[in-house]
């Protein structure tokens, strides 16, 4: 009776640590989406740039959703179609990632190049900012001349 007993708790400790390794698992394949859509939509950033070379300068700022300028179905000017792909992008990226803000900037280097950020909260621990490292915010940054 005993044995059996020792058996039930050995096999318990075992179904246990089964149960956290693949809680483990998938928490790391979370994070790892999370990289993952930060990488796309950084680069989707860097493209919407590229394809508005005449406003490129007008995306230097963008920190968060901005405003839908209200002018896709009408015909957009350069400037308005910065501002509505930042519209479009900022609502994305706070939809698509917890806690989500994207921000893109021009360095000032010299070179014509911008930064784009996507940081999110992916411990979902509330953190907030509006700088990678503040808290618990993880961050991918993207460097890139349009």
């Amino acid at each position: 009776m005993i044995e059996v007993l020792i058996t039930v708790v050995v096999l318990s400790i075992g179904l246990l640590g089964l149960a956290g390794m693949q809680l483990r698992g998938v928490q790391d394949n979370q994070r790892a989406m999370h990289r993952s859509v930060a990488t796309m939509l950084a680069y989707d950033m860097a493209d919407r740039m590229r394809a508005n070379r005449d406003a490129v300068a007008d995306y230097d700022g963008i920190n968060g959703p901005a405003s839908d300028p209200g002018c896709v179905t009408s015909g957009c000017t350069a400037a308005q179609m910065a501002q509505y792909d930042a519209y479009e992008w900022g609502t994305t990226v706070a939809s698509a990632l917890p806690a989500g803000l994207g921000q893109v900037s021009d360095l000032a280097d010299g070179n014509g190049t911008y930064e784009v950020r996507v940081m999110w909260d992916e411990e979902r621990s509330g953190a907030t900012g509006t700088d990678c490292g503040e808290g618990d915010l993880k961050c991918f940054i993207l460097d890139f001349r349009p």
